[in-house]
Order: structure tokens, then C-alpha cells, then sequence
């Protein structure tokens, strides 16, 4: 039963680890406008990616936490060295300060993945114009904002596991 929820959690890991690298970003560059980009690679010749994994944020420090042990098992699982969680509002880290820290450990763009299920304000408007804050705060690095999680199809499968998890206990 643990080895099965092991391989459960390394689904879930690899599926978020597919979306962040693998998909299109939309890239905003220094003239504001929006740009596909691709990547499948954690950099591209000089540059050095990091990464920021940003979700609501709560009252709650247990909601809180929960975002920090998604960070250590994404950062082991994907073998990225940079990266850091965000709280759009409520809690600390705030979106600047993970700015601040990826570029500390030498990151020269920094990837922003909303940990959010849909296209809502918060992803469309609040995040974005955050991010932007940040970076200008940050010397304008350059930066890309990923979709949110549930635009993507692998979600489905996720759906199922969890269904498939309580129907067996």
C-alpha cells in the first residue's frame, strides 16, 4: 500500500515536472509584450533557470507548509537546484521575495508556475502584475508565468488516482 501511494505521489511529481518544463510558457519580455517559448531544458546556454511555485496563500500555516513540501519534493524530483515557493498574498514568502532568493542563488530567469486550477483573476491579473512588481524590484529580470495546473490534460489522470485512492480504502 505505501510503494503504491509512492508511485501515486511520483505521478503527481512528474506530471507537474512535465508541465513546468515541457509545455509552452508565455514569456513577457522586457517590452511588455507576450511571447510563446518553449523549453525543454532546465536552461538554455548562459541563462539559469529558477523556479517559483506560487499559490494563494492562507491564514493557515498548515495550508502554508503545504506549498514549502511541494517545493523539497519538486526540487528532488525534478532536479532543479532553484526553486522557491510563493504566496500571492496572505503569507510570506511573498512572490518578491522568492525573486529575490532565486536570483541569490544565481538564477538569470526565473519561471513563475501558478498553483491554481483555473484561468481566474488571481492568475490572469493579480499574479502577472505581481510577478512584474517583482522583477522591476529585481532589476527587470526577465521571467515567464506558466499556465495553471488545470489546464492540463495529465490533470485528468490525477482526477482518476484520487478517485481510484478513496474507492480502495
Amino acid at each position: 500500500r505505501l510503494s503504491r501511494m509512492k508511485s501515486k505521489l511520483f505521478l503527481l511529481t512528474y506530471f507537474l515536472y512535465k508541465f513546468l518544463f515541457v509545455q509552452s510558457f508565455i514569456m513577457k519580455n522586457k517590452y511588455g509584450s507576450n511571447q510563446l517559448y518553449h523549453s525543454s531544458s532546465t536552461g538554455l546556454g548562459d541563462v539559469t533557470f529558477g523556479v517559483i511555485i506560487i499559490d494563494h496563500g492562507s491564514r493557515r500555516s498548515e495550508a502554508n507548509e503545504m506549498l514549502q513540501d511541494l517545493v523539497e519534493r519538486f526540487k528532488i524530483k525534478s532536479h532543479h537546484s532553484i526553486v522557491e515557493p510563493a504566496h500571492m498574498e496572505l503569507a510570506e514568502p511573498s512572490i518578491k521575495t522568492a525573486f529575490e532568493k532565486c536570483i541569490q542563488q544565481g538564477a538569470t530567469k526565473i519561471v513563475c508556475h501558478p498553483y491554481f486550477l483555473s484561468l481566474g483573476r488571481h492568475v490572469q491579473e493579480d499574479i502577472p502584475n505581481l510577478v512584474d512588481e517583482a522583477s522591476k524590484a529585481c532589476g527587470g529580470i526577465s521571467y515567464i508565468i506558466t499556465e495553471p495546473i488545470g489546464l492540463q490534460e495529465e490533470l485528468l489522470g490525477l482526477i482518476e488516482i484520487s478517485i481510484n485512492k478513496k474507492l480502495d480504502s
